[in-house]
């Protein structure tokens, strides 16, 4: 059989897992291929999974899954909607191409197709780049370099996760878009960020009109100073412009969330963790 080709991302990104002295594209049964168990996508969207199968059914399975050997059976690494429409329409062989991979890379190369793919949704995307960092005490620097993204792109992401639950919801239904989500991430008010969003549906608001508001809101908040001439200062409990500039580079550096709290030239830095591996992490990002 002739050999098929990845896409070139993942061609380049698993080269050195592929057996290059055995190029032939397997034939397996879908119904013997075991799941892949650190699966990123947690969703699949009916009307997408239809499209695709009235393309296999049409023209075949045009590109193969990856898959590993785990015993004597082969367990899939990347392409779990593509085996999914296979077993659907009952297909007795989908090709398949075998590489070693181990449990340490299975989220990675799985992730690394999906991103090429753009089948994860943001939330969906957001989780396993965190599972990535803290299973391999990377940072949002090592994290994009490893996943050929940039690093300001995958702090932005992991950012999503800070957002009240429903709200992360939403951007996974489609009812809000990334656009959305990056203004809201910026109002640190929990009140006047609900507020925020609840407006986007009942106003129908764009990215460009959420920003229109919340400037409009800034703006109308009462200033402490003290005649026309002086300067506008930050109000009690408002952070200054460097103060926050400082809370996003660190955020962006350490892979999650930090807060910085300072008076009279003192204070305290927060910074979230939400595992004994996250923290791990953290901990040799910060001290080596």
């Amino acid at each position: 059989m002739t050999s098929r080709k990845l896409g070139r991302g993942l061609d380049m990104l698993i080269a050195r897992e592929v057996d290059h002295e055995r190029t032939e594209v397997l034939e397996l049964e879908p119904s013997k291929v075991k799941p892949n168990p650190q699966q990123p996508r947690k969703k699949f969207a009916i009307q997408d999974l239809e499209a695709l199968k009235t393309s296999i059914a049409k023209e075949g399975v045009l590109q193969p899954i990856l898959v590993r050997k785990v015993g004597d059976a082969f367990e899939l690494v990347a392409g779990e909607r593509r085996l999914r429409a296979a077993q659907d329409l009952g297909l007795e062989r989908i090709p398949a191409l075998l590489v070693q991979v181990g449990d340490d890379r299975l989220l990675e190369v799985a992730l690394i197709e999906n991103i090429q793919r753009e089948d994860l949704n943001p939330i969906e995307l957001a989780q396993a780049y965190r599972h990535l960092m803290e299973s391999k005490s990377w940072t949002q620097e090592t994290l994009a370099q490893n996943l050929g993204q940039s690093r300001p792109a995958v702090g932005n992401t992991i950012r999503l996760l800070e957002l009240p639950e429903d709200i992360q919801s939403s951007l996974i239904r489609g009812h809000i878009t990334m656009g959305h989500a990056k203004v809201l991430l910026s109002v640190a008010d929990p009140k006047e960020q609900r507020l925020l969003f609840e407006r986007i549906a009942e106003e129908k608001l764009t990215v460009r009109d959420l920003e229109g508001v919340r400037e409009v809101t800034e703006a109308q908040k009462p200033d402490k100073s003290s005649g026309p001439d002086t300067k506008r200062r930050p109000r009690p409990g408002q952070k200054s412009a460097q103060i926050v500039s400082l809370e996003e580079q660190l955020s962006e550096r350490l892979g999650t969330k930090v807060r910085i709290r300072e008076k009279n030239g003192r204070g305290r830095v927060a910074i979230d963790f939400y595992s004994a591996e996250d923290f791990e992490r953290i901990r040799k990002a910060l001290l080596g």
